[in-house]
């Protein structure tokens, strides 16, 4: 099993925080925003916390 989790990498600087403190608008939008630069594999997974 792998965890699955993924983390932004904003200004260069992760943002690695428990997902109780994440902000699922926020990641919501960097995926929508970053989509074009990401593997369409890398959404094809069951990605936590967040997907789109």
């Amino acid at each position: 099993n792998k965890c699955k989790r993924w983390y932004p990498i904003i200004e260069t600087i992760p943002q690695m925080l428990p997902d109780n403190y994440r902000d699922e608008i926020k990641e919501i939008n960097f995926l929508k925003t970053n989509k074009n630069l990401l593997n369409e594999e890398f959404f094809n997974q069951d990605l936590k916390p967040f997907n789109i």
